[in-house]
């Protein structure tokens, strides 16, 4: 539960933080890496950005779009070949 709670506060620092900037795109692209065992926390990322989305009066004129990464646990070869970092 700890773990899902100090998620749902980085997304929320993550989507405060961009409401203080003076100009902003039209399409804001939110990137997620995700070991295949932290559903929850894809999840809460998920609601998080769709929160922001319902919500005109935080972003009135953008719209995020998240981008979600799945890989295998302690397998950063992988995701390094990938060109993702």
């Amino acid at each position: 539960m700890k773990e899902i709670t100090a998620v749902m506060l980085k997304c929320f620092l993550l989507l405060s933080l961009l409401c203080f900037a003076n100009s902003l795109p039209g399409v804001i692209r939110l990137g997620g890496l995700f070991d295949s065992g932290e559903i929850e926390q894809e999840h809460i990322f998920q609601i998080a950005a769709d929160w922001v989305n319902e919500d005109n009066s935080i972003l009135p004129n953008s719209v995020l779009k998240t981008y979600k990464e799945i890989h295998e646990p302690d397998n950063c070869f992988e995701v390094s070949k990938k060109g993702i970092c």
